[in-house]
């Protein structure tokens, strides 16, 4: 009977961490993350309740009462990503080409140009990435346009380094399921990239949160 030898130095499939920090407003958050200067990281920023007000997820609300990103708001986007620079990138279920709540596409539109000011302000040409219609709730929806959002992150990523996939997102009833998304991200970097990436959410939850 021949003896089976063992191989206990086979490595472990990467399993991200996930963790929930949960901030009243989004400046608060944002000071936060910009303050920790001992971790690299990845930020991926949500629009609705977020940048814009939660009233603004309502159905043509956006659009009707041409709601702006505050001034205030805008600063400290500015000053993430003068600090993370192309690693800062705007992430959002919504779609500006399907439209469904009448106001995606200015939403979008508006995140588009809240970016375009900040990078002119900056002046070094950059521009930040959008990402819109991503489903973030279903994994199997949109999924060219996930694995688009993760093929991007990856050429980011240094070979070798490690760092935390940041959401920032709002509270709402419902999608409570807020770390299927970051994830997904997250596994799908690792099995196809094999970078390891933990995950960590700054949620914004003010009332009413929906």
């Amino acid at each position: 009977m021949k003896n089976i030898e063992l191989d206990y130095n086979i490595e472990k499939p990467f399993v991200p961490t996930y963790t929930e920090n949960m901030y009243p407003t989004f400046q608060e958050a944002a000071k936060e993350i910009y303050l920790d200067n001992n971790t690299p990281r990845i930020v991926l920023l949500d629009i609705d309740g977020v940048l814009l007000d939660h009233l603004d997820k309502l159905p043509a609300y956006a659009l009707l009462n041409k709601s702006k990103i505050e001034e205030e708001k805008q600063g400290y986007v500015s000053a993430l990503y003068y600090k993370y620079g192309d690693n800062l990138m705007v992430v959002t279920n919504r779609d500006p080409n399907i439209n469904m709540f009448l106001s995606s596409k200015y939403v979008v539109e508006q995140a588009k140009q809240s970016t375009e000011d900040i990078y002119k302000h900056i002046g070094d040409g950059k521009e930040m990435k959008i990402f819109d219609g991503l489903f973030k709730q279903f994994p199997f929806f949109s999924k060219k346009k996930k694995e688009h959002l993760v093929e991007y992150i990856s050429t980011l990523i240094p070979e070798g380094e490690s760092p935390v996939l940041t959401m920032i997102e709002d509270w709402c009833i419902a999608s409570l399921n807020r770390r299927t998304f970051p994830m997904y991200i997250a596994n799908t970097l690792s099995k196809k990239y094999n970078i390891r990436c933990n995950v960590e959410n700054y949620v914004i939850k003010n009332e009413p949160g929906w």
